[in-house]
């Protein structure tokens, strides 16, 4: 009797592609020729990322956030696209007060992005605005990260900073219920979506490029971090 062999739930699919992406964020190796320093993260964690440090890589991820829930306004009403669409966790709004506590009158004149949050937030007004799998690729990347990795950043900004309000908005979700009851929301509509296999391994492929763009910007902010510093590190 024939055996078959059953497709794995799109979810779970998706988690597995992405998992060795997800843990080569912000090395600190001297990988692909790059000099050896600390990464953001590692940065923060240790404590060693200054007030002024952390605002200029907070700050960069308005941009990426705008792009991405501008887009997402474009969705809202689709039968399928638009069940990713969750105002209760968009992160512009708080991005932006904590831009203002942050850096202070006249932010929005000085904030620019740099090149690789360009690049990023291009990225996703030219796919996820055009297609709707493109949305739901970057919409899984950044939110399902802000509910995961992004709570613990919350804890090590609170202890460093002794922030309680703006200057770390972003990482409050008080629209939701509990972060796991979101996210398990999330990848069961993900598995029903009845995506096929060429447009699951589409949206496989722009989450894993997303990973790469946001690898490029942390990469480009420990770069001028150190450089800032003048230590090694800087291009």
């Amino acid at each position: 009797m024939a055996t078959t062999t059953e497709t794995p739930a799109f979810s779970r699919r998706l988690r597995e592609a992405t998992w060795a992406k997800h843990q080569g964020l912000d090395p600190t190796s001297g990988e692909s020729g790059k000099p050896a320093r600390p990464g953001v993260f590692d940065l923060l964690f240790d404590g060693g990322l200054s007030r002024e440090e952390y605002a200029l890589w907070h700050t960069q991820q308005l941009f990426v956030y705008r792009s991405l829930e501008e887009a997402a306004r474009g969705w809202e009403d689709h039968e399928l696209y638009g069940r990713f669409v969750f105002p209760e966790v968009e992160r512009t709004a708080a991005l932006e007060r904590d831009a203002a506590h942050l850096l202070g009158a006249g932010w929005e004149e000085s904030l620019r992005p740099i090149d690789s949050v360009r690049a990023y937030a291009d990225r996703i007004g030219n796919v996820a605005a055009q297609w709707g799998g493109g949305f739901v690729a970057h919409a899984y990347t950044r939110y399902l990260a802000d509910l995961s990795g992004g709570l613990v950043f919350a804890k090590a900004v609170a202890e460093q900073y002794r922030f309680e309000g703006p200057g770390m908005d972003f990482y409050r979700f008080d629209g939701i219920g509990t972060p796991k009851e979101f996210k398990d929301n999330f990848r069961s509509l993900l598995d029903g979506a009845g995506f096929d296999i060429v447009e699951g391994d589409r949206i496989i492929d722009e989450v894993l490029h997303a990973y790469d763009l946001n690898g490029a910007m942390l990469d480009e902010l420990a770069d001028a971090i150190h450089g800032a510093r003048g230590e090694n590190g800087g291009r």
